[in-house]
């Protein structure tokens, strides 16, 4: 069993063959993102999609054994990192203040 160690960052990224395995996976955030913000803007929508797809990721990653395993014994730490293009920032989930914040607050 190879063991998962150290830190592990998440990418979103998909190919021809998985594009409809990723859209399925994509659906429950677009549903809980147009619940939430009914009357956003496109855009603040799909910025809130991105994030909500990242934290998706996280739920799936910890839903994984071995990945449960290592961070119940310290081994491994999970952290949902966003690029923000427009401002040129790196923010990171906090969940503390259960939103992204520009990475030295998170």
């Amino acid at each position: 069993m190879r063991r998962v160690q150290g830190e592990l960052a998440v990418h979103e990224g998909c190919c021809g063959q998985h594009l409809e395995r990723w859209i399925n996976m994509a659906a429950p955030v677009r549903e809980r993102v147009l619940a939430r913000l009914p009357h956003a803007s496109d855009g603040e929508r799909c910025r809130a999609c991105e994030q909500e797809s990242i934290l998706a990721s996280l739920e799936n990653l910890r839903a994984l054994e071995c990945v449960r395993q290592r961070m119940a014994e310290g081994a491994l730490q999970v952290h949902g990192w966003y690029f923000d293009m427009d401002a040129g920032e790196l923010l990171a989930f906090s969940p503390q203040a259960g939103s992204f914040q520009p990475s030295g607050k998170a």
